[in-house]
């Protein structure tokens, strides 16, 4: 089953280059559980570690380059590399580095880590978000 970016690409959907490469990218997105390491608010960077896989990205993201307490969180999102620029696509899950679950389950997929299981990880770490009483809450500004 074909997803609809793969879709858009198939049926040439797009003319334009640029849109046909930022396709291509989001296709070689990446998603895991990551942890911040270190942050630049003057020059919107916020460098992270994939907890399981250990792997450091630098990240370009506003909001998440202005908050002081990102250390005692690990965030589950999903990244996109386009023109040598790396940012998250908005939709992360929280959880408390505290959280027993979230130990727990570091440990048992630092074990067996596989790259092919992610779609797997998302889902179980989903469905504890949904369900936990201790869910961080996201609120939006809205205008009218």
């Amino acid at each position: 089953m074909e997803c609809i970016t793969e879709e858009f690409l198939k049926n040439d959907r797009y003319k334009k280059k640029e849109k046909i490469e930022f396709l291509k990218s989001m296709l070689d997105s990446k998603a895991g559980l990551y942890e911040v390491i270190k942050t630049d608010f003057e020059e919107a960077q916020v460098h992270i570690k994939n907890v399981l896989t250990r792997e450091i990205i630098q990240l370009t993201d506003i909001g998440m380059s202005e908050s002081k307490n990102n250390t005692e969180y690990y965030f589950y999102m999903r990244i996109i590399s386009y023109n040598d620029i790396n940012f998250g696509t908005g939709l992360n899950i929280i959880f408390n580095k505290k959280d027993k679950f979230i130990q727990k389950w570091i440990k048992d997929n630092k074990k067996n880590y596989n790259e092919e299981k992610e779609i797997f990880r998302f889902l179980e770490l989903y469905e504890k978000y949904r369900d936990s009483e201790n869910k961080i809450v996201a609120h939006m500004n809205t205008f009218k």
